[in-house]
């Protein structure tokens, strides 16, 4: 089908107010495609979104944390530079909405996606499934 590449797969997520939770504990998206996840912070805090390989979660959220003594952490937006990260976006502060938009992995399967803001990661976060 010739209308797939351009055809984005939308995914909607939000915080929940005040409890360091997304709004979707889980989506599934078509392995191979375009992706945007359009992230609207509606908490009093900020958030990212930061999407790892299949088992990554723990190595992110170790990571993120070790990133308290990093000065420079908040620049890069509490984004791990590790290859586990496949897909990610800086903070999104309260009242922004930023997309996230990338290709999912041709391979499926269940992959992790966080909030990486250094303590967030172990409650906010979720599961992408590609299939």
């Amino acid at each position: 089908d010739l209308g797939d590449t351009s055809q984005a797969v939308v995914v909607h997520l939000k915080p929940v107010k005040e409890q360091m939770l997304f709004d979707k504990k889980e989506f599934t998206v078509p392995a191979g495609k375009r992706v945007k996840i359009v992230f609207e912070n509606t908490d009093s805090m900020p958030h990212n979104i930061v999407i790892g390989k299949p088992g990554s979660l723990e190595r992110m959220g170790a990571e993120a944390d070790k990133m308290l003594k990093d000065p420079g952490a908040m620049d890069r937006g509490y984004v791990p530079g590790i290859p586990e990260v496949i897909a990610s976006m800086g903070m999104v502060f309260p009242g922004q909405t930023e997309v996230l938009d990338f290709t999912a992995p041709k391979q499926p399967g269940k992959y992790d996606f966080v909030c990486t803001f250094p303590g967030h990661w172990r409650i906010m976060k979720g599961v992408m499934t590609v299939e």
